[in-house]
């Protein structure tokens, strides 16, 4: 069991926290969206984990599950619907409507209004 988890046989276990070092390079993990696809299955999830430190106290980031599903909704095929979500992300934090892992003031609800108010 133990070489296992030293060695393990498929690369993404052995990789897998690179993308919270990527996230770094970007401000906050909360930002980064990603697909797991397959030839016939597409699921988008954020990156990061379901920070049970944070839970019910509105100060989530919600950005990379919206950013998750503007991308998973491309790639079934709705890609001018995908880039409208991405837009109205990006106007978003350029309004500086942020959560406190951003250096904001916002709650996890003012940040996901503010995109669905860009969306409209």
């Amino acid at each position: 069991m133990g070489i296992f988890f030293r060695n393990p046989p498929f690369p993404f276990l052995r990789h897998a926290n690179w993308s919270d070092g990527a996230a770094a390079l970007v401000g906050s993990l909360g930002l980064v969206p990603s697909l797991n696809l397959s030839p016939t299955l597409v699921i988008g999830e954020p990156v990061h984990g379901s920070a049970p430190d944070i839970q019910g106290k509105g100060i989530a980031n919600p950005i990379a599950a919206i950013r998750s599903a503007g991308m998973m909704i491309a790639q079934l095929g709705w890609v001018d619907e995908g880039k409208k979500i991405e837009a109205a992300v990006q106007e978003t934090l350029k309004a500086g409507i942020l959560t406190p892992d951003l250096g904001g003031r916002n709650t996890t609800d003012e940040v996901t209004n503010g995109v669905i108010e860009r969306l409209a």
